[in-house]
């Protein structure tokens, strides 16, 4: 089922990593995960490998610059590392560095802001828009997920 499609999208809560190895085989197969702020780096190391798209979040009061954490998971093998951090915006490295600075917005909740960004990039991406594009998107469709309360 998953080989008949453009891209598979996972989660570190996704419980796939077993599986991604065989993802990697079909060379028509996107990998994209998103690793959170929680993944350990065994897990990452473990699965980082088999990603093409890694989605990575930090929290705002972090120790490492989006930057430098995107710089140091890209030598682990994936096309792209997109890290985003709250209110001080999102960040792509593919070899280039992009960033998109956030959009004010009145906070209510932030459960599902990720999971609206990664969406949003995603769909953009597979559509062949620009990064800047598909970051610019994906941050206004992440600032009205903030807007009312989320899933939970």
């Amino acid at each position: 089922f998953i080989n008949q499609h453009r891209l598979v999208h996972t989660t570190f809560l996704g419980g796939t990593e077993e599986y991604l190895p065989q993802f990697s085989e079909n060379p028509n197969l996107v990998i994209s995960m998103d690793f959170g702020e929680r993944s350990s780096m065994d897990f990452i190391e473990k699965c980082i490998p088999y990603v093409d798209l890694a989605f990575f979040s930090l929290p705002e009061g972090a120790g490492m610059s989006m930057e430098t954490l995107a710089r140091q998971m890209f030598r682990y093998g994936p096309r792209m590392v997109i890290v985003t951090q709250g209110s001080l915006g999102s960040l792509v490295y593919d070899g280039n560095v992009y960033t998109q600075p956030s959009i004010p917005t009145e906070v209510v909740d932030t459960l599902g802001a990720g999971d609206a960004y990664i969406g949003t990039f995603l769909a953009n991406w597979l559509a062949e828009k620009p990064i800047p594009e598909c970051m610019a998107d994906a941050t206004q469709i992440a600032s009205l997920a903030c807007t009312h309360l989320g899933g939970f």
